[in-house]
């Protein structure tokens, strides 16, 4: 009788357990089949350029790559902490975003066509000169007169990626409070975007049909509340963790109130308050009969000039199919060049790696990951790691190499702190599918980026922010 007791109360003890497990996913990994639908409304991709793994061979995939490591330097945005200021189950968006803004900032650092304002202004200086160097004299070969023969990086033809230039600066990171506040919160599997869960696919696509773009994080601070949420103090800052106004998605704030609250800085002027400017004066260019603020004293900032990126098309890898993993995070290039010397004709390929698609989201079973000081996972053929259970989202940003083993493993960034693993990033072995890290994807291609308003003037960062894709120009580097 005892025995039968004992085993009831076990057999209790771990359905109790595997409820608390899956009600405590964060991420919610969509099924590769249902990208298969013909549904436009329903389809889960939207995919406009070949993918890379229909141009790039597997033997011509490095043996180890990492965008945290490109000859040095780092071409990865900042770590993130999702559990602060408290705790949120966003990792869905928080491994969508770090990966888009990644891809964006991968983008940002070939030497780019120029903005068509700066060509335009470049290419009056040019003319200046060359009409000053007609003053000199015309049978001399000044250096001046010898440079506009030289094509520069303001030349480089649009369509062209150029060459991967040192990571530029500053980072255009992504608000995931944006999609906090923005994403739908209907009961439906897989529809809603908030800090109970959510898909980062699903993100994706909500960015590219319905909100159009995602601000940047000095546009709206995490909160780690949404519109749902009544866990620790997200009830209290309701008005800062919805859709319904403007400066919910980017707003700036104008200084404290006279009586030390927060809100906006003024003083009595009769039936109503103005804004101050630094010295105390009454600030005409914000405030007033034109602006509206919340009850914190904030203001929406003018849409114009938000930084934001939109999404040109977005997708699902196949499950297993490494070859098409570490193709969509690398996308190489191969060019052909024909050289005739002395009526000898000689053929020379070279491998120029144009890597501009980047890291991808994936899913894991992060059960096993909390304790993880460093270190590869699965060096130990620790058979936990054979949970494919997927409760969380993460970020592959590469691979290595492990010669000991003989082995590959992902180089992946979690969303849980620096302080955690190995500066916020883990390792864990290739090829097993351990933890159910090569079954569910999510990746997107930036569109556009905005990161500084252009005028006539303007030339530190004037380069044309549209995402080139390597596919564009397969047939004319395949081109004998």
């Amino acid at each position: 009788m005892s025995m039968s007791i004992s085993i009831n109360i076990i057999l209790l003890l771990l359905l109790i357990s595997i409820i608390q497990h899956n009600t405590s996913a964060q991420d919610e990994p969509i099924p590769y089949y249902l990208h298969l639908s013909n549904d436009d409304e329903s389809s889960l991709q939207y995919i406009i350029n070949a993918l890379p793994h229909t141009y790039i061979q597997q033997h011509e995939l490095p043996l180890e790559f990492n965008w945290g490591n490109i000859n040095g330097s780092s071409y990865l945005t900042r770590m993130r902490n999702q559990h602060i200021p408290q705790y949120c189950g966003s990792c869905w968006a928080h491994a969508a975003l770090s990966a888009l803004a990644d891809r964006v900032k991968i983008m940002r650092s070939y030497k780019r066509p120029k903005h068509p304002v700066c060509q335009r202004h470049n290419a009056n200086n040019k003319l200046d000169i060359q009409q000053t160097s007609t003053t000199k004299d015309k049978d001399s070969k000044t250096d001046s007169g010898m440079m506009h023969n030289k094509e520069t990086s303001d030349d480089v033809p649009t369509g062209r990626l150029g060459e991967l230039g040192p990571p530029v600066g500053p980072d255009l990171d992504l608000s995931v409070q944006h999609l906090l506040n923005c994403g739908p919160k209907n009961s439906e599997k897989h529809g809603h975007l908030s800090c109970h869960g959510g898909s980062s696919l699903r993100a994706y696509k909500y960015i590219h049909e319905k909100l159009g773009y995602v601000v940047g994080d000095t546009c709206l601070s995490y909160v780690a509340c949404s519109d749902d949420s009544e866990e620790g103090f997200c009830s209290e800052v309701r008005g800062l963790t919805n859709c319904d106004n403007a400066w919910n998605i980017c707003r700036t704030c104008t200084g404290f109130t006279s009586d030390g609250e927060v809100g906006s800085s003024s003083k009595d002027n009769g039936d109503e308050d103005v804004v101050l400017d630094k010295d105390g004066n009454v600030d005409n260019s914000v405030g007033g009969e034109d602006e509206t603020t919340d009850d914190y004293g904030c203001k929406a900032v003018p849409e114009d000039k938000i930084p934001k990126v939109s999404i040109s098309e977005y997708g699902m890898i196949e499950p297993g199919n490494i070859h098409a993993i570490q193709a969509e995070i690398y996308a190489r290039y191969v060019w052909y060049f024909i050289v005739c010397i002395v009526s000898v004709l000689l053929q020379f390929l070279t491998s120029l790696p144009i890597s501009i698609r980047g890291p991808i989201k994936t899913s894991i079973n992060a059960m096993f990951i909390e304790n993880y000081t460093g270190g590869i996972l699965g060096s130990d053929d620790d058979r936990k790691l054979l949970n494919t259970t997927h409760t969380h989202g993460v970020s592959i940003v590469g691979w290595g190499y492990d010669k000991k083993r003989d082995k590959q493993h992902w180089i992946i960034r979690n969303s849980w702190g620096q302080y955690w693993g190995e500066m916020g990033l883990f390792r864990i072995e290739l090829g097993r599918n351990l933890l159910g890290v090569e079954e569910n994807f999510a990746w997107a291609n930036p569109s556009t980026w905005v990161t500084q308003q252009l005028g006539e003037e303007d030339d530190d960062d004037c380069f044309d922010n549209t995402y080139i894709d390597p596919s564009l120009d397969v047939a004319a580097v395949h081109r004998k």
